[in-house]
């Protein structure tokens, strides 16, 4: 899939943002103390995280998606001007309940404003979540089991239908590592195949400081790369 089809997505479909921004599995990021990661995607885009706990049990996220360079052209295909995009997911957690409030100024003005949550029983996680205005819904299932270091996960998302995440972490030689496969980005890099979606990554620690990368195949598009850090 071209690059021009990739922004035009971006453009047109809320779907696409939220997409790239939510993942059922997030590498080795937990909602507990401060954490942040940045990510890197094809011709300049890349994302971030930021996560802090607040008081009374709250906790706090932030996620952001750039665009990074688009030309803007008439429709003589003379550049009018070169700028980028951000869109910001502002999320609030309290428990297992959470509220999201994202800023897509690609639209204007546009701010969706939504709710999720989820239930766990056992080993069994149900979620959904982007329940609001301008945003859309997904729903979906986990299974985790932290002692063999498995997790599975099947949901509904628009406008990829339906994404799995199978992830199996490990100690090796003395290192915290996962691999992990997910046809999330089949729809974005060009049909599915064995290496899209296939992400291997290790962490790092230190005392109260754990430092860990994430590289990820994005099939013919190339690859994504995650530092992430975390402080509990």
């Amino acid at each position: 899939m071209c690059m021009n089809l990739i922004l035009m997505g971006f453009f047109y479909s809320a779907g696409w943002r939220y997409g790239f921004m939510e993942q059922f599995y997030d590498g080795f990021l937990k909602e507990k103390g401060f954490t942040t990661s940045v990510s890197t995607y094809v011709a300049g885009m890349h994302f971030g995280h930021l996560g802090l706990d607040l008081k009374n049990s709250l906790r706090m996220e932030a996620r952001w998606f750039n665009s990074g360079q688009v030309e803007l052209r008439d429709e003589y295909g003379n550049l009018v001007r070169v700028r980028d995009y951000t869109f910001i997911n502002f999320r609030v957690y309290k428990g297992d309940v959470w509220f999201n409030v994202m800023y897509q100024p690609i639209a204007g003005s546009d701010v969706g404003v939504s709710m999720g949550f989820r239930y766990r029983f056992r080993g069994l996680i149900f979620r959904v979540d982007n329940l609001g205005v301008g945003t859309p819904v997904k729903a979906g299932m986990a299974y985790m089991d932290e002692g063999r270091g498995i997790f599975a996960s099947l949901s509904w998302e628009l406008p990829y239908g339906f994404v799995y995440d199978v992830v199996l972490r490990r100690n090796v030689m003395g290192l915290d590592a996962f691999i992990s496969k997910t046809n999330r980005f089949d729809y974005i890099s060009g049909g599915n195949s064995l290496t899209s979606g296939l992400a291997a990554g290790f962490l790092l620690q230190r005392n109260r400081i754990k430092l860990g990368y994430v590289i990820r195949s994005l099939g013919a598009l190339g690859f994504q790369n995650t530092v992430e850090l975390m402080y509990e």
